[in-house]
């Protein structure tokens, strides 16, 4: 009789246990964004600081003289924090930027792009030398800036 109520006992923690735990992982995903977010549910917002210079961000993504936020309609995150966890991609920048910006054009290099945006510039290199990298930056940023 002892032994049968410490193993309900047991069935019983073990059973809250994992109800504890479901609830955890229903909480986190459910805060996590969709990783396929459209370009219409984000904002690029891009805070401007002057001589900030260059500053790698992840991968082949830059900033220059400023940070950007990318803004969703639950939270907003850094540059960094929006490409590591999923939120967005490189393509879905370079879709955005060519939602937004109404002036842009291209150099004979492999065909790179230049995005001018109201407040902000985009570069997205293409060279035949093997550059891919998107620069984000204030109205300095030029083409030479991200040449390697």
């Amino acid at each position: 009789m002892k032994n049968k109520k410490i193993i309900i006992g047991l069935i019983v923690i073990a059973l809250i246990i994992v109800i504890i735990a479901l609830v955890i992982i229903f909480r986190k995903n459910n805060n996590k964004e969709d990783i396929n977010i459209s370009t219409r549910d984000f904002e690029i917002i891009f805070n401007e600081k002057k001589d900030a210079g260059i500053k790698h961000i992840k991968s082949k993504v830059y900033t220059y003289n400023g940070d950007v936020i990318i803004k969703t309609e639950k939270a907003e995150y850094s540059l960094k924090d929006a490409l590591s966890n999923g939120i967005i991609t490189e393509d879905k920048i370079i879709e955005k930027t060519k939602e937004i910006c109404e002036n842009s054009f291209g150099w004979d290099d492999g065909g790179s792009m230049q995005y001018n945006c109201d407040s902000f510039i985009v570069i997205k290199y293409n060279t035949v030398s093997n550059n891919e990298d998107i620069y984000i930056g204030n109205i300095e940023l030029n083409y030479s800036t991200g040449e390697k």
